[in-house]
Order: C-alpha cells, then structure tokens, then sequence
C-alpha cells in the first residue's frame, strides 16, 4: 500500500492535486474524497489507508482554491470562478472514472458531503454510490444572517476579502489543524456566496434527488455537524438502498479516522470506521 501525489488536469489547463493510496492487489473500486470547509486531501490519509488495504483505490481531491490547489495570484481559500470550480469536480470525477473503468464511489466529509450531494443530483452517470461522513444538515458554524448584508456589498466591491470563523475548531477533533499549512484559514466572500449559492441553498433539493446508494457516517459526540442532521438528511432521501451507522463517543473526526494529524484517536476504533465503509462498499 502506497500514497502517491497526483495532477489531473483541468480543460481550462488548471492542475488538480490529489492524494492516491493504492494496493498491491487490484482494487475493486475507486472512491473520490472531497474533504470538509477549508480543508485538504490529507484529511482523508488515516481512512485512506485503511480502505487501500481493502482492496480499494482511494482519491482524496484538493479542490480549486484549496490545499494544493491553490490558483495563482490568490489566497489559499479563495477560488476565482465558483462554477468552474465545481466544473473542476466534475471533470476530475469523470477522469478518474475513465482511467480505473472500475465503480466510482463519492465520500465527503462535513462540507465536502455537500459537494458529493451536487455531483450525484447534476451528473448521476458518474458515481455509483455516496458515503456521507457528518453532513451538515444540522450545522454549529454558519455565518451570521447579519453578516450577509455586508457581504453583498463586499461581493460588489471587494470579492476577494478573506472572512474567518474563527480559531475554534479544539473540538472539532485534532490539536494538528491550526498548524497544518495546508487548511485555510480564512475564506473569500465570493467563495462564502458561491458554496452558498449552489451548495446550502441546495442542500435538501439536491439530497432529494439522489438515486445511488448512499451510506451516512456519524459521530455522536458531534458539536459542529450535529447527528440529528445526519438523521434528517437519511430520513430526506427518496432511495431505498440507504444506511446510518452511528459512531459512539465519536466527534466530527470519527476517533481521528478523518484527520491531517496521524496519532490521534484511537486505533481500533479508526479501523472500525474504515470497516463499516470498506463493508458496506463491498455490499455495493
């Protein structure tokens, strides 16, 4: 089992990072990982790992504006075109597709199920399943509605400010993420009304509209996306082939299984997250 650094290039010549852990044996399927809010690929190494090594070829994305990815001339966090942006995903997914001809599976993580949830409503071709991990359906850190009137202005006259929520995040699981270099720390307006605009606004439209199975993985212990969101949104789906697995005591990192920082949490319990996965994709 190995990690090896990817490009995937953009039609518009723009270069996609990406993490790729791959077996020795052939693998079974390919799984595309878009992490959570301003984070990147390595979020996904812990669990990556683990499902290479059962028998899966694993993608984690840097998408445009993140990690990586970041366009030249602006701030990591911010992204010059959000449609582009998501076209990027798009063209990454249906790369990756083409170049395993294997059985494409989104996994998300926090925001980054919101992402899964576009491409399986816009482009239900690409993907034969979704694996959900804390979706945000019941949030803790949204931006306050008094700030959007400022941000109109802003989105106006000065896209590119940089906003941040701030250096909470203790609690969200790994002491590593304030010193990671990769995650941004602060996101630009227009990509705040962006992810907005045709991700949040959209959330329960595009969950609606899945057909694919899905999988939804909770921490019950999770103070930024709550477990009754990740109840509602399973309660939301029209398809029948649909699971919830509630992780006990686990916060919105599920025991550090989906983290940037690699000793965190416990052993055990990390590989029992990436057994429920790695089990329910065998099923499928």
């Amino acid at each position: 089992m190995q990690e090896v650094e990817l490009i995937i290039p953009m039609t518009d010549g723009f270069h996609m990072f990406c993490r790729q852990w791959t077996s020795s044996g052939e693998a079974k399927r390919a799984v595309v990982c878009i992490p959570g809010t301003g984070g990147d690929a390595e979020f996904f190494r812990p669990i990556g790992t683990d499902l290479a090594a059962r028998g899966n070829e694993v993608y984690a994305l840097d998408l445009r504006g993140f990690g990586n990815s970041v366009e030249t001339g602006l701030q990591r966090g911010d992204t010059s075109n959000f449609k582009r942006h998501l076209q990027d995903l798009e063209e990454a997914v249906r790369f990756i597709g083409t170049v395993q001809s294997k059985k494409v599976f989104m996994f998300g993580h926090s925001h980054g199920c919101t992402y899964a949830l576009w491409l399986a409503a816009n482009y239900p071709n690409l993907i034969d399943g979704l694996v959900l991990a804390a979706p945000p359906f019941a949030a803790t850190s949204k931006v306050h509605r008094r700030e959007f009137l400022k941000f109109a202005l802003l989105l106006i006259f000065a896209p590119k400010t940089m906003y941040s929520f701030g250096q909470d995040r203790a609690e969200r699981g790994s002491e590593g993420l304030a010193n990671n270099p990769l995650i941004a720390k602060s996101l630009s307006i227009r990509w705040l009304f962006g992810s907005k605009k045709y991700l949040l606004d959209k959330l329960f439209q595009n969950a609606s509209q899945i057909q694919k199975p899905t999988l939804i993985i909770q921490g019950d212990l999770d103070t930024s996306t709550l477990p009754e969101g990740a109840q509602t949104l399973f309660d939301l789906l029209r398809v029948n082939d649909k699971s919830i697995h509630l992780f006990p005591n686990a916060n919105h990192f599920l025991y550090g299984a989906l983290s940037p920082t690699l000793d965190c949490g416990d052993p055990e319990k990390k590989l029992e997250v990436a057994r429920v996965v790695s089990n329910w994709l065998n099923l499928h």
